[in-house]
Parts: C-alpha cells; structure tokens; sequence
C-alpha cells in the first residue's frame, strides 16, 4: 500500500489502524472512489496529543454524480421527509453504503467525538449541510451521546450473515428447517446443472467481467456498456490489487457465466458485484450459489467470521441467515427542517421498523431493539 500522507495527513497505515475492521472507510477504498469519481476524499481528525484517536472521511456534496445514493435530499424525498441545504459536507466514503467513526478496534471516546463533530462543523460552516449516510446505529448513538439533536432518519436495512466456526454444517444447522431446506435445493439445482466456482484474484480475470458486469446492469435499469463497466472493473483491479477477489461460475462446458466480487478485509468478506451471461443461465440458482453459498465456503476456508451482504433483497438475505442491522442518516449541523419535523421522522422511522418487524420472513432476523430506537431518539421502543 502506498504510505503517501492522504487524510487528514495520516499515511495509509495510520489511517487503516483507525478505519480498523470496516473496509468501505480504508485507504484502498477511499483511493479507489478517489480514481472512480475523479475527485479527491477528505478527512477531519481528532489527536490526542501526536495520536490520532477519532477520524472520518468527507466529501464535499457538489463533487457527487447525479446517479449518487448519496444525495441527501433524494433520500429525503424518497420517504417525503423535508429537504435542507443540498450544499455541504458529506460524512463518510461516497460507495459503499456503510458510514462509521473510525477509532481503530476501540468504541471512540465521547469527548472525541464532540471533538469532531465541531471539527466538521467549523468546516461546513453556518447554514450548510453536514451529513452522515449509511451511519451504523452505534455511531449513530456516538454522535447523539456527543451531542448532535437532529432526530436520526431510518434509510436502509443492512444484512450480515454470520460465519460460524463450525464453517458451513453449523452454518446450515442455524437456520430454520424450511430455510434449510431451500438452501439445499438451491445447491443441488446448481450442482446437477454442472456448475462450478473457482476464486481468484480479480487483477487476473478483469477483462473477461465487463460484458456480464454490463448485462446485470442493464437488467435492473441501469443503462450501460461493457467498455464503461470494464474500465470500472480495472479501476478495482488495479487500485486494489491485493483485496478485489472474484468467485467465476463456470458451466460444465467451461464457459464463463457470472462472477461475484468481493473484498476480503479483517475476517470478513465484502460482498460488492455480481455479473452473469443469462444465456448460459439454468434457472440453477446461479445468483444465491455465486453471492452467497460459494463466497460464504471460501470464507470458511479463509477464517473469515462474517459475510457483508449489504442492502437491498432484504428478505432474500434473510432467507439466508443474514442479521438485519439498521442504518441511519444523521444530520450534524443542525438543520432546522428536520429539528422541526421532527415527528414525522419518529413516524416514518416506526412505520419502516414496522414493515420488517410485522413480516414474517424478516422479524426473526432484526438487531436487538436497541438498534432501532436509539434509546428513543430515534423513535419510541418497540
């Protein structure tokens, strides 16, 4: 890894000691969306002395792309909440959809959080955004412990399937019966069609990815083309030469028909892409076998403790396992529109709560309660 000085004047291995175990805050993944977006991140740090004992990745919201997730006031609009100043400071990476203070593999102290909380406020400035998205909710209640008032908004679900040390036997034995049951259907329909998995190093396989890249994509209403994923894929590849892996399903004729990549960081694999030649598909469960059955095998091997599955497909990762953990946008600044709706953010934070807690398919699966409420600050306890 370089050691350059890059946030906040941290080397990359200063700053990887504070991002600790969360991977879309290292320096690898701050310097890929860095190549990505064609802009530089930023960061605020808070010393105790010469050591660095709290930091974030910023970005300034003008340097987003249109099609960002991370714009504050789509999301808000999306869940017909009031809209703020659009200018400011965003809290946390651009991609990744996971926003956390980094303190190394320590709780960060309150008092260095305040800290950095006047740190970002002082340079946002009077009257602009300062805003965290995709905060995990032990952040979330740092910064309220801290002192940040803004009522905290319920933006997405995200799943955590868990690896244990009896690998995939004990794995399998902790899901219910029907669960169970399902998974080994999917693998057999796999199986029987002649599919197998290998994992590699994505530097070695990239140029082969970005029409399947392009493909998925293209399905789900992302208009694209193989030369705009591929160069993505080598921006991956070659920024993060020693972590982006890639598990290729091949059919038993050895053509390539789909890939996962995904990052290894500190006992826990990132699940990232998923790609497929739907010609070559068999209606074999090649998505659940790629993403999740073989990566969740190759974490066994490689004594990993958890899978990072991210959000959305909510209730298909649930059928897998998957702990569903909430995640929060926290306002810092002290925007009066959400001070002042205040309400409505309790209400729209209860009825999405609801809809999982009420759903049979996902209720077994929620964080502790806690996690939702935020000690009622977030809404009342369920």
């Amino acid at each position: 890894m370089n050691s350059r000085a890059t946030f906040g004047g941290l080397t990359s291995e200063q700053w990887d000691r504070l991002a600790g175990p969360h991977f879309y805050s290292s320096s690898g993944w701050l310097r890929f969306c860095e190549t990505d977006y064609g802009s530089p991140s930023d960061a605020v740090v808070v010393f105790d002395g010469d050591e660095p004992v709290c930091a974030v990745p910023t970005v300034t919201a003008g340097e987003l792309p249109s099609w960002s997730r991370y714009h504050w006031n789509n999301g808000l609009a999306e869940r017909e909440l009031p809209r703020i100043d659009e200018s400011g400071l965003l809290v946390g990476s651009r991609e990744g959809y996971q926003t956390n203070l980094l303190s190394g593999d320590r709780e960060p102290a309150t008092d260095a959080v305040a800290d950095l909380i006047d740190r970002l406020r002082h340079r946002v400035g009077p009257d602009r955004s300062c805003v965290a998205m995709y905060l995990t909710s032990e952040d979330a209640g740092a910064l309220h412990k801290a002192g940040v008032t803004a009522p905290p908004v319920l933006l997405d679900v995200d799943a955590w399937i868990r690896i244990p040390d009896g690998g995939w036997d004990a794995w399998l034995a902790s899901l219910s019966a029907n669960r169970r049951r399902m998974v080994r259907q999917d693998v057999r329909k796999f199986d029987q069609a002649g599919h197998t998995v290998s994992h590699a190093k994505l530097a070695d396989h990239y140029r082969d990815l970005g029409g399947l890249a392009a493909a998925t994509l293209n399905r789900y209403g992302h208009q694209t083309d193989p030369k705009t994923e591929l160069a993505a894929l080598e921006n991956h590849a070659k920024t993060l030469p020693e972590d982006a892996t890639v598990a290729l399903c091949h059919t038993a004729a050895g053509e390539l028909a789909g890939f996962c990549l995904y990052y290894p960081w500190r006992g826990t694999l990132y699940v990232r892409w998923v790609g497929f030649d739907y010609e070559l598909l068999q209606d074999a469960s090649e998505y659940f076998n790629l993403m999740y059955y073989s990566t969740l095998r190759h974490g066994v091997e490689s004594g990993a403790g958890w899978l990072h599955a991210g959000i959305e497909n909510t209730v298909s990762k649930a059928f897998r396992g998957a702990d569903l953990r909430p995640l929060w946008l926290v306002e810092l600044s002290g925007q009066a529109a959400l001070t002042n709706a205040a309400e409505k953010i309790r209400q729209h934070n209860t009825e999405l709560y609801r809809r999982y807690a009420d759903n049979p398919k996902t209720a077994p699966n929620l964080a502790p309660p806690s996690q939702w409420d935020l000690g009622g600050w977030a809404m009342d306890p369920p």
